[in-house]
């Protein structure tokens, strides 16, 4: 969990100090996974051979896979059937005008309509 201290994500802060989902760190502790729900966090330095023999253990089916390390960053960008995609980030508190984003919808021209942004629209 050392490796993950100077690091700003809720899910991350909280998750670990509520001892939520479970860390894997590799024999000299300069890597730790931390794995939750479907997120999977890397920290530390990059170490192959330990990504690889989580892989082959545990799977990634489903991970959203996130390392504020740039060694990481470019480690999992050539990795072959990781698909590389923006999100958007968690905030504390949501600040919805809620009447305002109502009232656009009710007032929509005909011909439009409003549907989620998929990959296809994002990019």
């Amino acid at each position: 969990m050392e490796l993950f201290k100077t690091w700003k994500k809720n899910m991350v802060l909280y998750g670990l100090k509520s001892q939520i989902g479970t860390v894997y760190r590799n024999n000299d502790r300069t890597t730790s996974f931390y794995d939750v729900g479907n997120f999977l966090y890397l920290a530390g330095e990059l170490d192959s051979r330990f990504w690889e023999d989580f892989v082959r253990k545990y799977g990634l089916d489903y991970k959203i896979i996130i390392s504020e390390n740039t060694n990481w960053q470019d480690f999992l960008h050539r990795k072959v059937g990781l698909n590389s995609f923006t999100r958007y980030s968690f905030k504390d508190k949501a600040n919805f005008q809620v009447e305002f984003l109502n009232n656009l919808v009710t007032h929509l021209e005909e011909g439009y309509n409003i549907v989620p942004i998929d990959n296809h629209i994002y990019n």
